[in-house]
């Protein structure tokens, strides 16, 4: 990939990071007892936004394989921050693939998908603002 597509990649990352996230949240408040009717509709947009994000990060690894690759001969100086967040990332992903086949029907892995998805996101914008330097140079 050439650096552009590299540029452009991040950013459709960085503007469907927060739109998942705030989808999630609004799931979850809304089976607290807010309009049940809107549940529905704030699934539809967190599927639409997770699998848009899904995709993203999918190429976005692909970019940077050979750091994934290179844990092969150990953590080294690789971040540890990047190694953490992708096991978080791997683990909201296939919890919510899982909940999406299930049809959502699964309480307790709802919430461990919550829960997972809370660390990503945590570890996420961590890894954002360690890089965002870089990002503001790759736009140049």
């Amino acid at each position: 990939m050439n650096k552009t597509t590299i540029f452009r990649t991040d950013m459709i990352l960085m503007t469907t990071f927060p739109l998942t996230i705030a989808s999630g949240l609004a799931i979850h408040a809304a089976g607290h007892g807010c309009n049940p009717h809107s549940a529905k509709l704030w699934i539809g947009i967190h599927l639409l936004t997770s699998l848009l994000f899904l995709a993203f990060s999918a190429a976005h690894i692909k970019v940077h394989w050979s750091w994934y690759k290179g844990l092969i001969k150990g953590i080294g100086r690789r971040s540890r921050l990047t190694l953490w967040l992708s096991v978080a990332y791997l683990l909201t992903a296939i919890t919510g693939i899982t909940l999406m086949l299930l049809k959502g029907n699964s309480h307790h892995l709802g919430i461990l998908h919550m829960l997972t998805g809370l660390l990503a996101t945590c570890l996420g914008l961590w890894h954002i603002f360690s890089r965002i330097k870089v990002l503001i140079r790759m736009k140049k």
